[in-house]
């Protein structure tokens, strides 16, 4: 028979934190540096949520929904502690640099939660008052799981006599989202950039390519009323031309 399904929901937060961020350089040589960063969790100074949903299925004669509403829902946001490293060399016609990030992991914990709770009703068409109940939200949970992107790239001057220069780099930016996460989706992308750059007479002149890549597995979009799941995925493929061009008078 002809099912139908109207569903709507709208969820929000926002969150004022405080995060100190510790950093040391040290320079062993006149070409040879290294860098250590540290970003600790964040301490939130103020949160405001909101969430909201209503859904009905008809099957027929036969009706089905839900409701929750709150203006005022408890949205509290985690950030894990983040390292970076770097190390970079520095010569006559090459500079390079290596860096490392790595994350920690947060546990599952609940993102955007509610006291308010979800009303469901059932109306089978059989001439009686429909079925209204309540139960406890139990809200939307979120977590991070360990990652490590690191990153590579640098210039190299073709001719010492000329200040032509080529540049190249390789990055990872890996998703810490979880694979159940119930408000993100996990993406884990790589992007690569060549370019070259110079100057000629009272011409200055830059001109990159950068390609970005990426895809998710099953994206879980939500439940329907009957407990099915609707999934999708997401691929993506950005490519970008950088140029610049510069005249000295």
């Amino acid at each position: 028979g002809l099912r139908t399904l109207l569903l709507a929901s709208r969820k929000s937060g926002n969150s004022l934190q405080l995060r100190p961020v510790l950093g040391v350089q040290y320079d062993p040589s006149a070409g040879w540096h290294a860098g250590l960063v540290i970003r600790t969790p964040a301490a939130t100074l103020h949160r405001s949520g909101q969430y909201s949903a209503d859904g009905t299925l008809h099957v027929g004669a036969v009706s089905r929904g839900l409701s929750i509403f709150d203006n005022e829902a408890k949205f509290t946001y985690k950030m894990p502690w983040e390292f970076q490293v770097g190390v970079a060399y520095t010569g006559n016609r090459v500079q390079a640099e290596f860096d490392v990030q790595q994350l920690t992991g947060l546990p599952s914990y609940i993102l955007l939660g509610s006291g308010n709770p979800l009303v469901t009703y059932n109306d089978d068409d059989e001439g009686g008052p429909p079925t209204v109940q309540t139960r406890p939200f139990d809200g939307l949970s979120s977590g991070a799981r360990p990652i490590t992107n690191f990153a590579v790239g640098g210039h190299y001057q073709l001719s010492a006599d000329h200040s032509y220069m080529l540049h190249a780099g390789f990055t990872t930016d890996h998703s810490p989202v979880h694979s159940n996460d119930q408000v993100f989706d996990k993406v884990d992308l790589n992007a690569w950039t060549i370019g070259v750059s110079g100057k000629a007479s009272k011409l200055l002149f830059a001109a990159g390519l950068n390609v970005r890549t990426g895809e998710s597995g099953d994206i879980h979009v939500r439940d329907l009323l009957n407990g099915e799941p609707v999934l999708t995925s997401i691929k993506i493929k950005t490519t970008a031309l950088i140029y610049s061009l510069a005249y000295e008078f």
